[in-house]
């Protein structure tokens, strides 16, 4: 435990897994050394939407979120490898456009590897979807039948990675 650092303030962090078609978003407050999920979501762009107006629906739901929850911190997981370079082009659009409205609200980014994230939350940098999903499951305590999409549960599991590196 860090000696410098305030346990009884409340702390908002948003994790983000970025995209253009599908963006997973989730808010956590951290208070006594627990994480409460306050809200998540995963943002749908339309297919048939030119790649413009997908950004701009990202923006918009972001820009909202942003303003309604306040948070200390956004974490947003690095590009990575992909095979389609048109793909790559988008999300890495769709990562300054995120990276731009926290940072003109000032708030601090933090990008994190697949590998951070799985490592960070069971112990191996290479855990498969579903042992970092049971995690992220137990520690926010949601029930095993409520479905959720898989960007969502991404998006949470960056918002308690961050979370944990802070203390």
């Amino acid at each position: 435990m860090n000696p410098e650092y305030d346990y009884t303030k409340k702390r908002i962090y948003i994790g983000i897994d970025p995209g253009y078609d599908r963006v997973g978003v989730a808010v956590l407050e951290r208070f006594n050394n627990l994480d409460n999920l306050l809200y998540s979501t995963c943002i749908l762009t339309d297919k048939k939407d030119d790649k413009n107006k997908r950004m701009l629906k990202v923006a918009e739901n972001i820009n909202i979120i942003l303003d309604i929850y306040k948070p200390e911190v956004l974490a947003i997981e690095s590009l990575f490898l992909f095979k389609n370079h048109k793909t790559v082009i988008g999300v890495a659009e769709a990562i300054g456009v995120i990276k731009y409205l926290a940072g003109v609200r000032g708030i601090k980014i933090i990008e994190l590897t697949p590998m951070q994230v799985k490592s960070s939350l069971s112990g191996d940098g290479h855990a498969d979807k579903s042992q970092v999903e049971y995690m992220v499951r137990q520690i926010l305590k949601l029930s095993n039948e409520k479905k959720i999409i898989d960007d969502e549960l991404d998006a949470m599991a960056i918002a308690l990675t961050v979370s944990a590196m802070r203390e």
